[in-house]
């Protein structure tokens, strides 16, 4: 049998960034080591249609079984990947895996009626025993950890799968199969699962902490150092700081390669001299999960931590010389007006660090969720997943009261900045086609040469130097300029802002032009349908019959939402000139006047 492997696309355009996500990659890997014909097709590198793509990938290899994966928020287009099989070759079998599926796997198999095998949990040996099952046409029943349908529409779970205990045992992930393109940066997993369970979160990968042996580890960072010449190194365990004996003798070995790199750590797992050791050995960013200021919340979070705490570990960073991460969330069940102002007021006086304030998602396989269809908040969980609006309000505030709260977060968000001084644009990188820029860290002096293709960062990027985090946004580095071709470009136009993701929010906040009477405010998500700012409110998609729109930019980057939004407006508004990507949009505008 011929299988293929799909990665479902994370980015708008190739020359953006992604994280490569190493769960499908792990699995592929695992097969490969028991099987030949084994495919793969990555949708962040082939960019065309999702049909057209698998469609090519399918006929030429005469694709027998497809697999794929992801995460909630990837729902629909797993879905639209799995519809599409079926459409091209409606004998294929089809799988999925990963934490979507993992979480509630009788509702993805009712969301996805196409859907014949899911993978629940860990999938790398599940994988090999499915291929033997189809292979033999033998029962599937006698394989643990996996969901299917029969013929009739039945559909079967069979009995739970243990964890993989022995890590050392599983193939390096896929990179080369999945054409792994980001020749500086890549993440690796030293461990699996968590020994703590947070209210909000869910561990894809069982519920038993396990970790692979240093040398294991450092056999793949030799590996990916070869192969792929990576200077830094993101380290994505769910806690990398269970022992601190282990972190030192890691700290000891990575030394020798120069490699920049980052990890996550628990506030009450540290201590000064183990973050010194860190910084000696590269560690160049840490993540903390902050979560709220307000020691009630911590509780009702199941964090096992306290603000106190939070504040000793970033002053221990601080100290040691590395940059600390974290967020603070709104959302949990017993968040109130006081818990939040605690926050507010706590993320205001900490601007020392970066620092992110978002609403709580409550994802599928988490304590919130259950918590959620509970209490009737989810009344239809396939449909949940369809909305894709998964910052309910489940707290103890009204939604009058919550969409407040959730009003002066994204304004005082978007207003948080770590700009750098003297920025100047020095052209286009050839080969990477992203904006480069020149500036001077405001803490040390020292010059920074960074690139960047988003006027709206998420991310923040960190002075190599002292570590202090600063903003690649081109929209402020270029906000005049852009701010006056906007101004004659949408004179006598009609402009519509499409989805209140991060890039039409800081759009709304940071741009004068967007105030102007002509430019209109839009979202599907009611609970996004709020004054934003100074009397411009978010109207719902019905406000497109009453307007004749030129230009519609969708104010989001999901890949997903992208191409729905534009077939939405292609087929029901024919009349609108520009459909775009906002991003997209402003960026041409900043490289015509580079160039």
């Amino acid at each position: 049998m011929n299988y293929l492997f799909v990665m479902p696309r994370f980015r708008q355009n190739k020359e953006d960034t992604y994280m490569f996500p190493l769960g499908i990659a792990y699995v592929s890997a695992s097969l490969k080591g028991v099987r030949k014909n084994i495919y793969c097709l990555n949708l962040n590198v082939n960019m065309g249609e999702i049909e057209e793509e698998l469609k090519k990938e399918i006929e030429k290899h005469q694709i027998d079984v497809i697999a794929t994966g992801g995460l909630t928020p990837n729902f629909k287009q797993i879905r639209t990947i799995i519809t599409a099989a079926k459409k091209i070759k409606p004998g294929i079998v089809t799988m999925v895996g990963g934490g979507l599926l993992t979480a509630t796997p009788e509702v993805i198999m009712r969301g996805i009626p196409d859907l014949d095998i899911g993978m629940i949990g860990e999938g790398e040996f599940i994988i090999r025993e499915l291929a033997d099952a189809l292979e033999s046409k033998q029962s599937m029943e006698s394989i643990k950890g996996i969901i299917y349908r029969e013929p009739d529409g039945t559909v079967i779970r069979t009995g739970e799968r243990e964890d993989i205990q022995d890590l050392d045992m599983l193939p390096f992930p896929d990179y080369e199969g999945f054409k792994f393109d980001d020749k500086n940066g890549v993440s690796i997993c030293t461990s699996r699962s968590c020994p703590f369970n947070c209210s909000f979160c869910f561990h894809t990968c069982g519920r038993k902490y396990r970790s692979r042996s240093l040398d294991n580890v450092f056999l793949e960072i030799d590996w990916l150092v070869e192969k792929y010449n990576v200077t830094s190194l993101g380290i994505l365990d769910e806690l990398f700081s269970v022992d601190i004996a282990k972190m030192e003798k890691f700290c000891q070995r990575i030394k020798k390669y120069n490699i920049k790199w980052s990890c996550q750590m628990r506030v009450d797992r540290m201590n000064v001299e183990i973050l010194r050791k860190m910084k000696e050995a590269g560690c160049q960013s840490l993540s903390f999960g902050i979560e709220s200021a307000d020691n009630r919340i911590l509780k009702s979070m199941d964090k096992h931590t306290t603000i106190e705490k939070v504040e000793n570990a970033i002053n221990m960073a601080r100290e040691a010389g590395i940059c600390p991460f974290g967020n603070l969330l709104l959302g949990d069940k017993a968040d109130d007006l006081e818990s939040f102002q605690k926050c507010l007021e706590w993320y205001l006086a900490h601007t020392e660090i970066q620092l992110g304030f978002n609403k709580i998602l409550v994802l599928p396989g988490s304590k919130l969720y259950q918590y959620a269809v509970n209490k009737g908040y989810i009344a239809d969980e396939v449909q949940y997943l369809e909305d894709e609006d998964f910052a309910i309000n489940i707290t103890t505030m009204s939604e009058e009261q919550y969409k407040s709260c959730v009003q002066i977060m994204d304004d005082v968000v978007s207003r948080r900045e770590y700009p750098l001084k003297n920025v100047m644009i020095k052209g286009i990188d050839p080969e990477s086609q992203k904006v480069m820029l020149e500036g001077i860290c405001p803490l040390c002096d020292e010059k920074i040469n960074f690139t960047s293709n988003d006027c709206f960062a998420t991310q923040n990027q960190v002075c190599l130097q002292c570590g202090r985090p600063f903003t690649a946004n081109l929209y402020n580095y270029r906000k005049d300029i852009l701010e006056e071709q906007l101004q004659q470009l949408w004179n006598d136009k009609i402009i519509v802002i499409w989805g209140m993701g991060n890039e039409g929010l800081k759009m709304i906040h940071q741009s004068d032009v967007v105030m102007d009477d002509n430019v209109y405010l839009i979202d599907r998500n009611k609970n996004k349908q709020i004054e934003v700012r100074q009397g411009k409110w978010v109207f719902p998609v019905e406000k497109m019959d009453e307007i004749e729109a030129d230009i519609v930019l969708i104010g989001t980057n999901a890949p997903v939402t992208n191409q729905a939004v534009r077939e939405a407006i292609t087929l029901n508004y024919p009349k609108v000139k520009i459909i775009d990507n906002l991003n997209d949009y402003l960026l041409k505008i900043i490289k015509e006047t580079v160039t």
